[in-house]
């Protein structure tokens, strides 16, 4: 019986390329630390076509950021709903964020992919529970669930750090009495 690949191994039927996708996102890695951004885009992109998420996702914040290479946002895009496909709750709330304007119900259905992968986020719920009430969705009702989800997951205590449990906190109060106005309703008014 074989060793199992780490988990950001992309394919586990395949070990000779899941071995090249996590050397290359390595040396990518190196080659950036050093300054070398060309090598490092290079690597990457070696990465993503094996089939690496993380080498997607960070090729995807690089392209957005414009970090070393000319900023390509629709390659972001692109690059960051790859890594959220293969199981990145990060890139999936990141490529939704870019979304949220030009394309509000593929933002939604990639918030709802960072719930999924990542249910303790209060963070992903609050940007699910915006994207929701926007004027193209209008799912108040389900908006106010992610909004209740966002504040019981703030209130435990995720995520720990307290400042941005506290801005959760304050983000998802003001979502859940805008969520409930929309429906016609007092901000404490329950369902």
């Amino acid at each position: 019986m074989r060793e199992p690949l780490p988990e950001d191994a992309p394919f586990d039927d395949d070990p000779r390329a899941a071995v090249e996708a996590l050397a290359a996102f390595q040396r990518a890695i190196d080659a950036r630390n050093s300054g070398l951004m060309h090598e490092a885009v290079r690597e990457l992109e070696r990465s993503v076509q094996l089939g690496h998420r993380r080498a997607a996702a960070y090729l995807g914040r690089m392209l957005r950021d414009g970090q070393g290479v000319p900023a390509d946002p629709a390659r972001a895009v692109h690059l960051l709903e790859r890594a959220a496909a293969q199981g990145d709750a990060v890139a999936a709330k990141e490529a939704a964020r870019m979304l949220a304007v030009s394309a509000p119900r593929r933002a939604a259905a990639l918030a709802r992919r960072a719930v999924e992968l990542d249910p303790d986020d209060s963070g992903a719920w609050l940007l699910l529970g915006e994207l929701l009430l926007h004027p193209d969705i209008k799912a108040y009702a389900e908006a106010e669930d992610a909004f209740l989800e966002a504040l019981g997951r703030a209130e435990a205590g995720m995520p720990a750090d307290p400042l941005r449990q506290g801005k959760a906190l304050i983000e998802g109060n003001e979502g859940l009495a805008r969520a409930r106005k929309a429906q016609g309703r007092r901000p404490h008014e329950p369902r």
